[in-house]
Protein backbone atom coordinates (compact mmCIF):
# COMPACT_ATOMS: atom_id res chain seq x y z
CA UNK A 1 0.00 0.00 0.00
CA UNK A 2 1.17 3.55 -0.70
CA UNK A 3 1.01 6.37 1.86
CA UNK A 4 -1.70 8.89 1.00
CA UNK A 5 0.56 11.83 1.99
CA UNK A 6 4.09 11.02 0.81
CA UNK A 7 3.21 8.46 -1.88
CA UNK A 8 5.97 6.15 -0.62
CA UNK A 9 5.35 2.45 -0.16
CA UNK A 10 4.24 1.34 3.29
CA UNK A 11 6.31 -1.78 3.76
CA UNK A 12 4.73 -4.85 5.32
CA UNK A 13 5.16 -4.70 9.09
CA UNK A 14 5.62 -0.91 9.04
CA UNK A 15 3.33 1.03 11.34
CA UNK A 16 0.57 2.83 9.45
CA UNK A 17 -2.77 4.45 10.15
CA UNK A 18 -5.80 3.48 8.06
CA UNK A 19 -7.74 6.39 6.53
CA UNK A 20 -10.77 6.72 4.26
CA UNK A 21 -12.56 3.78 5.85
CA UNK A 22 -9.45 1.62 5.59
CA UNK A 23 -9.15 2.03 1.83
CA UNK A 24 -5.89 3.97 2.21
CA UNK A 25 -3.20 4.42 4.85
CA UNK A 26 -0.60 6.90 6.05
CA UNK A 27 2.67 6.69 7.95
CA UNK A 28 2.22 8.12 11.49
CA UNK A 29 4.70 10.94 10.75
CA UNK A 30 2.86 11.80 7.55
CA UNK A 31 -0.50 12.07 9.27
CA UNK A 32 1.15 14.29 11.91
CA UNK A 33 2.67 16.53 9.20
CA UNK A 34 -0.63 16.80 7.36
CA UNK A 35 -2.29 18.11 10.53
CA UNK A 36 0.46 20.01 12.40
CA UNK A 37 2.42 21.50 9.52
CA UNK A 38 6.13 21.82 8.87
CA UNK A 39 8.93 21.85 11.45
CA UNK A 40 9.07 25.65 11.08
CA UNK A 41 5.35 25.82 11.79
CA UNK A 42 5.68 23.48 14.80
CA UNK A 43 8.43 25.79 16.15
CA UNK A 44 6.07 28.75 15.55
CA UNK A 45 8.69 30.61 13.52
CA UNK A 46 6.60 31.13 10.39
CA UNK A 47 4.45 34.09 9.38
CA UNK A 48 1.31 32.31 10.62
CA UNK A 49 2.57 32.90 14.18
CA UNK A 50 4.04 36.34 13.46
CA UNK A 51 7.49 35.00 12.62
CA UNK A 52 9.60 35.85 9.64
CA UNK A 53 10.37 32.43 8.17
CA UNK A 54 8.61 30.78 5.25
CA UNK A 55 6.67 27.82 6.57
CA UNK A 56 7.99 25.43 3.94
CA UNK A 57 11.59 26.67 3.56
CA UNK A 58 12.77 24.13 6.15
CA UNK A 59 11.57 21.36 3.83
CA UNK A 60 13.62 22.43 0.82
CA UNK A 61 15.49 19.47 -0.63
CA UNK A 62 13.53 16.96 1.46
CA UNK A 63 11.10 14.33 0.31
CA UNK A 64 7.59 14.57 1.74
CA UNK A 65 8.39 11.68 4.08
CA UNK A 66 11.62 13.32 5.29
CA UNK A 67 9.75 16.56 5.92
CA UNK A 68 7.09 14.67 7.86
CA UNK A 69 9.75 13.00 9.98
CA UNK A 70 11.41 16.39 10.65
CA UNK A 71 8.13 17.92 11.80
CA UNK A 72 7.42 14.97 14.08
CA UNK A 73 10.97 15.05 15.51
CA UNK A 74 10.56 18.76 16.29
CA UNK A 75 7.29 18.05 18.09
CA UNK A 76 8.80 15.13 20.03
CA UNK A 77 11.77 17.31 21.04
CA UNK A 78 9.42 20.01 22.34
CA UNK A 79 7.40 17.45 24.29
CA UNK A 80 10.53 15.92 25.83
CA UNK A 81 11.64 19.39 26.97
CA UNK A 82 8.34 19.82 28.82
CA UNK A 83 8.81 16.63 30.83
Amino acid sequence: MTCLHCKEEIAPGTKSIPVNNGKEAMHPECIFRSVAGSATHVRRECAFFGGTKDCHACEEGMTKREAARAAYREYATQQAALN
